[in-house]
């Protein structure tokens, strides 16, 4: 059964003192799979300060080798050694500063998923890509490349597919609902051409573009969405992660589930488990989540987002 995600990547952004505020205001999060990605220095007082919480600590990157003389670098075995299951391959800020190639991140993943990791894997689409005539082709290349001699098995558990459009957010470029929804169409179309209907259809993928607050709740809802990726400011926020996972809760109910699902019995809630949902998400659906009134009544002490 799929699940709603929501990864936080707080990139270079999160000091000690954020990330003590982060974990000691967010409550516990049920049905929706939060993941927050620290800096490497970040890594291990997260997994000291996240407890009990069901939060997953992950990389922002590893290594390509996973032995040796390799200063400034960090492989899979000490990522594993200290409880990290997963890890980023092919963010376009380690393209672009590592100069790394998709072979590269080929490499990366066919040698984590042989040894037990997971890996959230970034399919990203530039200003360029768009100036092209046939402007999905790209992205098909860049998960034939990817992907390449990596078996749907393995990737079925074990991967997340990101995309990754780095052009949404420039001046003059506004976020187009239409073209994002398409866009996941065609990538979830291709991963069923090239792995078969069932592999290509429960293997999760996530909008990690600009994110805009009116927006919300129909980028959560959409059936072909597994999630979301938050890399602003607002990743570090306990109460503006609550907001996204509150949407992501709502967009996972029956519906989605049988979207995906054939013939397959569903445990449907009693009229009693209704109406304690119900009455759990009242206090997040009357308010606007542009206005502080949102938050009066959330007992969390933490700066304005």
């Amino acid at each position: 059964m799929r699940q709603k995600i929501l990864i936080a990547n707080w990139k270079m952004n999160a000091d000690f003192m954020s990330i003590t505020k982060f974990f000691a205001n967010m409550k516990e999060i049920e049905k929706v799979k939060l993941m927050v990605a620290p800096s490497y220095l970040g890594l291990v007082p997260s997994l000291g300060l996240v407890g009990n919480k069901n939060i997953e600590v992950i990389s922002q990157n590893v290594s390509l080798p996973s032995l040796g003389n390799h200063t400034g670098s960090v492989s899979w075995i000490e990522l594993k050694d200290y409880g990290i299951q997963t890890t980023f391959v092919g963010h376009p800020d380690v393209k672009t500063d590592f100069k790394e190639k998709n072979y590269h991140c080929n490499q990366k993943i066919s040698k984590l998923l042989k040894n037990g990791m997971k890996v959230v894997i970034f399919v990203e689409e530039t200003r360029t890509d768009l100036s092209k005539d046939s402007t999905k082709e790209n992205l098909k290349f860049q998960i034939n490349q990817i992907l390449e001699g990596i078996s749907g098995q393995e990737l079925l558990h074990n991967a997340y597919l990101v995309y990754k459009p780095t052009f949404v957010g420039d001046i003059g470029v506004k976020q187009d609902l239409i073209f994002i929804a398409d866009t996941i169409k065609i990538i979830r179309e291709h991963l069923r051409i090239k792995f078969g209907y069932y592999i290509g259809n429960h293997i999760p993928i996530l909008y990690g573009g600009e994110i805009i607050d009116e927006d919300l709740e129909e980028l959560c809802h959409n059936n072909d969405l597994d999630g979301l990726l938050l890399e602003d400011e607002r990743a570090l926020s306990s109460k503006f992660v609550t907001v996204l996972y509150k949407h992501l809760f709502n967009g996972s109910k029956v519906n989605y589930l049988q979207h995906y699902e054939h013939n397959v019995v569903l445990e449907l809630p009693t009229e009693e488990q209704r109406l304690q949902e119900i009455s759990k998400s009242l206090d997040f659906d009357v308010y606007d989540i542009n206005t502080e009134v949102y938050f009066k009544d959330i007992k969390i002490e933490e700066e304005d987002v």
